[in-house]
């Protein structure tokens, strides 16, 4: 049981990571532009907001996720797509009680996502690169 109780804080910890980045980021363009509904935005600035809005989701997926998959023994990439997963489902419970509205959720799922596999994979990449190589092998100088 200890090592499921582990499990459950680790991708709980990881997606309060990517949740607390990417509303963070929403939270300071709303203050910079006065709203996030987009028809307060000029057009020129759409797609400045947008670009921060997808990155912040991306790079906080990437973080959460390489940090959960890093604490793994097997199932990197999984680790790193579960986190991702529950970091969206926070962020759209938060967005839907203290927002009433989560524009672009379905960006934002598919960048967390996106960045919940990157991360993993990122872990998978450097476990497998840090691993030593078996003796017989002719990566050995």
């Amino acid at each position: 049981m200890k090592g499921e109780e582990r499990k459950v804080r680790d991708y709980i910890g990881g997606a309060s990571l990517i949740f607390g980045i990417a509303v963070l980021t929403s939270q300071f363009l709303g203050l910079y532009y006065g709203s996030m509904k987009l028809n307060h935005f000029k057009q020129h600035d759409i797609a400045m907001v947008y670009t921060a809005f997808i990155s912040s989701h991306l790079i906080g997926g990437v973080l959460g996720g390489f940090l959960v998959s890093r604490r793994r023994d097997e199932g990197l990439i999984k680790a790193g797509l579960i986190t991702a997963l529950i970091a969206y489902v926070i962020e759209y419970i938060y967005h839907l009680i203290f927002e009433r509205v989560f524009p672009g959720h379905l960006e934002a799922l598919i960048a967390t996502l996106i960045g919940g596999f990157i991360g993993g994979l990122l872990a998978l990449t450097l476990r497998r690169m840090s691993a030593p190589s078996p003796p017989d092998s002719p990566l050995q100088s």
